[in-house]
């Protein structure tokens, strides 16, 4: 056990929290007691992606206050848009998604006359 002055084991506790939604900079997380908490998207201990509703994060107060630091189960990035007429590249995004890898929302579309 660390005997440090100062030290409270506390604040190096890892939470299990979903993501239960977010709004603007702050992300709304419950914990596995019920706790629901209001955490700044911006208090990471690393750099990467933020926080998305549906996601599972590990979280601590390791600076103080509440902070993520990793996520455990990750949403896959959402993409979407024109493919122009681009068949090989609409093939690619469906074979990602069924692959799991992404959530695909693009379109064929045609390709524009020059």
């Amino acid at each position: 056990m660390d005997n440090q002055v100062g030290h409270n084991w506390f604040n190096n506790f890892q939470v299990r929290a979903s993501i239960e939604r977010v709004d603007g900079s702050i992300a709304y997380v419950i914990d596995p007691w019920g706790v629901r908490r209001q955490i700044d998207t911006s208090a990471m201990a690393a750099k990467g992606a933020r926080p998305r509703q549906g996601e599972v994060w590990l979280i601590s107060r390791r600076t103080g206050n509440w902070a993520f630091d990793g996520v455990l189960e990750q949403l896959p990035p959402t993409v979407s848009g024109s493919c122009q007429g681009n068949t090989a590249l609409y093939n690619l995004c469906q074979t990602l998604e069924d692959m799991g890898l992404i959530v695909s929302s693009v379109t064929l579309g045609t390709h524009p006359h020059v």
